[in-house]
């Protein structure tokens, strides 16, 4: 039986070198306070913020500073429970890594679906964004399991990355009052014209991820 290597992480993104900086030292002076696991459940709690805060654009596009607000918690607790383990010395990187992204996986699917349910989107849109994101979440997670290497990016946009992106996505919306659009005789939003845009470039960055992965440079070898 091959022995089972160990997963390594890589990162990439474009804002690391400073949010490693940032995060190495929150979680210095917190770690005595809070385990690993709570901050994972406070990034829970974030993404359930900004799921519930849409269900209330109809009466307000301000809430959408409340969805920030979840984004933000989102980020915090996801970018702190890995290195509150190692403080602690409570690492158990088997368990640590399913809790991490599978609670990741669930994050997402709440996020998108309570955009989708929300009265400022079209779900059929939304819906089809978020089985593109579960699509790249399980190419990221398939290919780590068979080559030990975790790429927490794709090129180098990663998980803050797309939170930033997120933020200045609502901030869009409410200075621009949601317009609608009429194309092909179909009722759309800004908000469904922006992701429709980004569920293009989310299948063309699949379809790269994969083809690259069975025929191109990073092509699994065995």
């Amino acid at each position: 039986m091959r022995e089972k290597k160990k997963i390594s992480r890589v990162y990439k993104t474009l804002t690391f070198k400073p949010e490693k900086k940032i995060l190495d030292y929150l979680a210095s002076k917190l770690f005595k306070f809070f385990t690993a696991d709570q901050f994972t459940f406070f990034a829970f709690f974030g993404a359930i913020v900004v799921a519930v805060a849409y269900q209330f654009t109809g009466n307000s596009l301000n809430f959408l500073h409340l969805a920030n607000l979840g984004i933000f918690i989102h980020w915090f607790g996801d970018s702190l429970d890995g290195r509150v383990a190692g403080l602690r010395g409570e690492s158990r990187p088997h368990y640590g890594h399913y809790m991490d992204h599978i609670m990741d996986s669930l994050g997402i699917v709440i996020i998108f679906f309570g955009i989708a349910m929300s009265p400022i989107a079209t779900s059929i849109y939304w819906l089809t964004a978020l089985v593109l994101a579960l699509l790249i979440f399980n190419h990221v997670y398939l290919k780590a399991s068979v080559t030990s290497v975790f790429k927490l990016s794709i090129s180098t946009i990663g998980g803050t990355e797309v939170r930033i992106l997120f933020i200045l996505f609502n901030i869009s919306l409410i200075l621009s009052k949601n317009p609608t659009y009429i194309l092909l005789s179909k009722k759309l939003f800004l908000s469904d014209v922006l992701i429709v845009l980004f569920s293009i470039i989310l299948g063309f960055v699949l379809f790269k991820e994969i083809s690259n992965s069975l025929w191109g440079k990073n092509k699994i070898r065995d």
